[in-house]
C-alpha cells in the first residue's frame, strides 16, 4: 500500500519541501493548489520520516495539520510523465522529450526532462524568467546561472545568443539532470560548464549578466557577491520573488549600487531586472 499525506501549504513553499524530503523515502509529490500531496510506501513511513517531516512543518508552517489516506500502489514514473506538459513562456515551449510538441512553430523549444518538479515552466518563476531573458541576453554574452536547477534558464540564454553560461548549484542531485538536458539540447559542457558549488566559491568574475531564481533570504544575501561578479552596466535578473518581497529586495539590491530596471509579475509571483550602476 502507498500513503498518501495531505498537507494544506502555501504554494510559494512546496518547492522548499518537496527538496528537504527528496529521496528519503517518499517517492512522488503533487502540488493541489495551497496545498502539497505527498507520497510513500507505508513501509517507509518510519518515525524517522514522520520526524523529518514534522520538523520541516514546524520551523516552516507551525500549527498545520497533515491527513494521512491509504491508497493503491501507482506507477509514480507514468504519472509524473502525464503531470508534466509543455508550457509556452514567452518566446519559448519547454517540453519534456515524452510530450507532443503544440503547433507554435514561431517558438524556441527547450527540451527539459526533470527529476523534480523544479525548472518545469510549469513554475510562476521559471515563466517569469523566460520572459525577461530575451530583453536582456547580448549577442556572444557571458552569462552566470545561480541555483541552475535543471538548467533550463541557462540553456535558454544560450538560445538566445550568449557565447557561455557558468551555472551552478549547491544540491548534488543537480549534476545528472543538468547533464542530461544540455545533452538533449544539444548544448556542450563548455557552453554550459556546471558546478555544485555555492555562490562564495565562484572564481570567476565580469559577467555580462546573471539569472537568479532562488528566493528573498538566499538572493538578499548573495546581492553584494553579485554586484561583486557583474560588469558595470550589466543586467541581474531574480525569480523565485513574491510580490510581498519587492521592498525588501530593492533595499538590498539599493544598497549593492543596483537600480531596477523592469519589473514583471503573474499572479502573487514577481520577477525583476536590475542594472548594475555602480
Amino acid at each position: 500500500m502507498t500513503l498518501e499525506i495531505y498537507l494544506p501549504l502555501p504554494s510559494e513553499k512546496h518547492d522548499f519541501l518537496i527538496a528537504e524530503l527528496w529521496d528519503n523515502g517518499f517517492e512522488a509529490f503533487v502540488e493541489d493548489g495551497e496545498a502539497l500531496k505527498i507520497y510513500l510506501p507505508k513501509e517507509n513511513w518510519t518515525a524517522a520520516a514522520k520526524t523529518q517531516l514534522d520538523q520541516w512543518i514546524s520551523v516552516h508552517q507551525p500549527l498545520t495539520d497533515y491527513q494521512i489516506t491509504e491508497i493503491p500502489a501507482q506507477n509514480w514514473n507514468e504519472e509524473w510523465e502525464n503531470s508534466i506538459q509543455p508550457i509556452i513562456a514567452g518566446q519559448f515551449i519547454v517540453a519534456p522529450t515524452w510530450a507532443e510538441l503544440p503547433p507554435e512553430s514561431d517558438k524556441t523549444v527547450i527540451l527539459i526532462d526533470p527529476k523534480m518538479s523544479f525548472g518545469t515552466g510549469h513554475h510562476e518563476s521559471t515563466r517569469l524568467m523566460l520572459r525577461l531573458l530575451p530583453e536582456f541576453v547580448q549577442q556572444e554574452s557571458y552569462w552566470m546561472d545561480a541555483g541552475t536547477g535543471t538548467g533550463v534558464l541557462g540553456i535558454a540564454a544560450l538560445k538566445l545568443g550568449a557565447k557561455e553560461v557558468y551555472a551552478f548549484d549547491n544540491d548534488e542531485w543537480v549534476r545528472d539532470n543538468v547533464a542530461e538536458n544540455l545533452s538533449i539540447n544539444q548544448v556542450t559542457a563548455a557552453q554550459m560548464p556546471f558546478e555544485v558549488c555555492s555562490l562564495e566559491d565562484v572564481q570567476e568574475t565580469d559577467f555580462d549578466g546573471i539569472i537568479a531564481n532562488i528566493h528573498l533570504v538566499i538572493l538578499q544575501q548573495f546581492m553584494p557577491l553579485f554586484a561583486q561578479k557583474l560588469k558595470l552596466g550589466a543586467p541581474l535578473l531574480l525569480a523565485g520573488l513574491l510580490k510581498t518581497d519587492k521592498e525588501a529586495i530593492l533595499n538590498a539590491a539599493t544598497t549593492n549600487g543596483f537600480t531596477l530596471e523592469k519589473e514583471i509579475h503573474e499572479n502573487e509571483w514577481m520577477s525583476i531586472a536590475l542594472i548594475k550602476t555602480r
